[in-house]
């Protein structure tokens, strides 16, 4: 698996070859803040932000911070966001079923 974006106008791409269990441990515990947010009530946005970051420092964990949550944040674009997500799910121990061309008709 791999993510590009740009640091200081460079692009960049980091890979990883596959997930570990340091990874999933990494992805529950943000799986557990995520789900605190959830649960309150009354959602707080400075709170928001923190569980955003926090799934930045999960991302920048998972690739052995190659990169910094900070620079990921700033500099991965949100319309290619579904990537981090998928990479979250595979941390977590899920599958990415990927379209066929067939399944897209």
């Amino acid at each position: 698996m791999e993510i590009s974006f740009k640091i200081e106008g460079k692009m960049m791409t980091f890979s990883k070859d596959k997930i570990y269990f340091r990874d999933n441990i990494r992805a529950v515990k943000h799986q557990i803040i995520q789900g605190k947010y959830f649960e309150e009530e009354i959602n707080d946005p400075e709170k928001y932000e923190e569980m955003q970051i926090d799934f930045c420092r999960m991302i920048a964990d998972i690739f052995n911070n190659e990169f910094s949550a900070e620079q990921l944040r700033d500099n991965f674009l949100l319309e290619d966001r579904e990537r981090l997500e998928e990479i979250y799910i595979l941390a977590l121990g899920g599958t990415i079923k990927k379209e066929t061309d067939e399944e897209k008709k």
